[in-house]
């Protein structure tokens, strides 16, 4: 500023509540341009008419930020929102035969019925008959399950139409093992957009008649079938999509033991020298085993970098992986991936100790492991052999050892893989997932969104409360003795509005 120019005094700028806007004041002087930035405008919960009887899908909210981190909270309200839009005014489309072992395994966790103490607080407070037959009115997140089948199923189906043609779409609208399926993938959304506990995820595979491998092949399209499908419901998925991987798809009565069985067989008969030209096998199994080795590999990254593995040791250990996955695959039977994955490591550092950073023993690495994943008992209960099962250190001693003592010391010959789509060539890197290459502290933090729901996928054995600190979100199980949750009282008042008089009032 020049000495003697006058200082002109800024007066205050005035804004419009309503609408942001500078108000305009003739006799305002002339000022410099402030750095003021509003993004938006208020947002007026007056414009929407609101009340009791009002949808969920007609509630306006903002939009989510995306520079803000989603709390418990808005997570919640954002899938009950996604799935009262979705199954709005959808009537139920599920075979009834097919509904009825989940209907009875929802009853027996009290899942969607009307408690006496729903029907003992109206009839205490509510004239009218229509309140003690509560208990009459068909379950509701069952009803919500075979809303969300139906409409998710025509879009599946119109999908495969497309791609595929109308004979291949008809062909897989009619199969039984797809509608179960599907069933599953409903009844586990609907589950976690309330947060119910007390009903597992395996609990759901046996109600459906599901196996995990069935179940992980459908993932996909069961994501992609609704744009809009909110990104918590997608995580919850691929926790699920990583249990099938690293455990479920692994036990004895999964189809892949049978296959790994049957190519075992043919390889000591050789019959059979390549897995991947066995025409009896799906391209699913190679698919599913690419996506084993892909889970592996993210894990084998994180623990060695955590403990100071040079590029050279985490490729010894890479190809010791292999070696078992192919030649030892029977010791993934009924067994964790990461159990053997850990073994590996430790086996490895063992040997390359003079070249790591830290020093090795399992309680290092669990102790590493449990700082990047979540670990309930995965470590303390590890089997052995048929029903015996001890901890990690006696698995290494007793199983691991004894099955790759001759890889560790040079002594196994190493030629064509048994199963070569878990042996492949490539190195570590070119077998990590896409996500695991651009690593984001935000997006990949293992204890964001961790929902009880989803903790409970992880929990070996363990107790799930004692690990629970705080709630993550509002849920609505009450099977363990919770108290009634108020919006099964008021859904039962705005359903009976609907086609009667207005509840009235008892006079005390």
């Amino acid at each position: 500023m020049n000495i003697g120019t006058p200082v002109v005094k800024q007066k205050e700028q005035r804004f419009d509540i309503n609408i942001l806007t500078p108000v305009k004041d003739p006799e305002s002087q002339p000022s410099y341009r402030r750095n003021l930035v509003i993004s938006g405008r208020v947002l007026r919960w007056d414009e929407n008419e609101i009340s009791l009887g009002s949808r969920l899908s007609e509630m306006a909210v903002p939009p989510a930020s995306p520079y803000l981190l989603p709390t418990p909270v808005t997570l919640g309200q954002e899938v009950q929102q996604w799935l009262a839009r979705t199954i709005d005014e959808e009537e139920p489309r599920t075979p009834q035969y097919l509904m009825e072992p989940l209907l009875s395994l929802f009853q027996s966790k009290q899942i969607g019925e009307v408690t006496g103490q729903d029907s003992d607080f109206l009839a205490a407070h509510f004239q009218g008959e229509e309140f003690s037959k509560e208990a009459q009115k068909p379950n509701k997140v069952v009803s919500e399950v075979g809303s969300l089948y139906g409409k998710l199923v025509e879009v599946v189906v119109a999908k495969e139409q497309a791609v595929r043609g109308q004979a291949k779409a008809e062909h897989l609208a009619q199969s039984e093992g797809f509608q179960r399926v599907m069933l599953a993938c409903c009844a586990e959304a609907v589950l976690f957009v309330y947060d119910y506990t007390s009903v597992s995820f395996e609990e759901i595979l046996k109600a459906c008649q599901v196996s995990p491998f069935e179940f992980w092949k459908v993932i996909n399209s069961f994501l992609g079938s609704d744009e809009n499908m909110p990104q918590a419901i997608k995580r919850h998925f691929r926790e699920i999509e990583v249990k099938i991987l690293s455990f479920l798809g692994w036990k004895k009565e999964s189809p892949v033991y049978i296959v790994v069985t049957q190519v075992i067989q043919d390889a000591l008969k050789a019959e059979s020298e390549d897995f991947q030209k066995d025409p009896k096998i799906s391209k699913h199994y190679q698919t599913f085993f690419k996506k084993v080795l892909g889970q592996a590999a993210h894990v084998i990254q994180n623990i060695t970098t955590s403990i100071g593995c040079s590029d050279l040791v985490k490729e010894e250990i890479w190809n010791a992986l292999k070696y078992l996955l192919s030649e030892q695959t029977e010791l993934l039977v009924n067994r964790h991936l990461d159990q053997v994955i850990l073994s590996t490591i430790y086996a490895i550092a063992k040997i390359n100790s003079d070249k790591i950073e830290s020093k090795i023993n399992f309680s290092t690495l669990i102790s590493k492991y449990s700082e990047l994943y979540r670990d309930q008992g995965l470590f303390k209960k590890v089997l052995i052999e048929e029903t015996n099962y001890a901890d990690i250190i006696q698995f290494y001693n007793k199983v691991y050892i004894p099955c790759m003592k001759d890889y560790l010391t040079h002594k196994a010959q190493v030629g064509t893989p048994r199963i070569s789509a878990l042996s492949p060539s490539s190195p570590l890197r070119e077998a990590l997932p896409a996500f695991a290459k651009v690593p984001s502290p935000i997006l990949r933090s293992p204890n964001q969104f961790l929902t009880p729901r989803t903790q409970k996928l992880w929990a070996f054995g363990e107790t799930l409360k004692s690990e629970l600190k705080v709630p993550m979100r509002p849920s609505f199980d009450i099977s363990e003795g919770g108290s009634v949750p108020p919006r099964h009282v008021l859904s039962l008042i705005n359903s009976s509005s609907e086609t009667s008089a207005a509840p009235q009032l008892k006079n005390h």
